[in-house]
């Protein structure tokens, strides 16, 4: 695994941003010579929450960008992922029940528990002008 430097890039907090995402993230990813469980557990949380970020982040037609940071050490792979969206910590939401029955299941609602079981350690910092969620990712 390459110890060096990490991979950065940003994207704009919209549908097309959030396309480009995984392309983004795998090039990234092939970069640092992450191994492919990496890859999968970064891909997964980084559009997990760049989609939240699209949905919910803040109102419709406000320009922003979402700023993604990736490296790599000798235990695993740190994800930043920083936004100016409004305040919202994946750490602090409340846990979100499975429906039993899946006939009156809703859609939705699991990605915040899918990202807190892939994540090895999750962090978030409410910052003057932001968010930054830190995912430490290992194998």
């Amino acid at each position: 695994m390459n110890e060096a430097a990490g991979q950065s890039f940003t994207l704009p907090r919209t549908d097309e941003g959030l396309r480009a995402l995984s392309g983004q993230i795998a090039a990234a990813l092939e970069a640092l010579e992450a191994p492919p469980k990496l890859t999968y557990k970064a891909e997964l949380v980084a559009e997990e929450i760049f989609t939240n970020l699209v949905k919910y982040g803040a109102p419709s037609g406000t320009p922003d960008e979402v700023a993604l940071r990736m490296w790599i050490d000798t235990t695993g792979l740190t994800l930043m992922i920083e936004d100016r969206t409004v305040p919202f910590s994946p750490v602090w939401a409340p846990e979100t029940n499975p429906q039993e029955d899946i006939a009156t299941a809703q859609p939705g609602g699991l990605g915040l528990s899918l990202v807190r079981q892939t994540a090895g350690e999750l962090t978030y910092d409410s910052l003057t002008d932001g968010n930054r969620l830190v995912a430490r990712l290992t194998p």
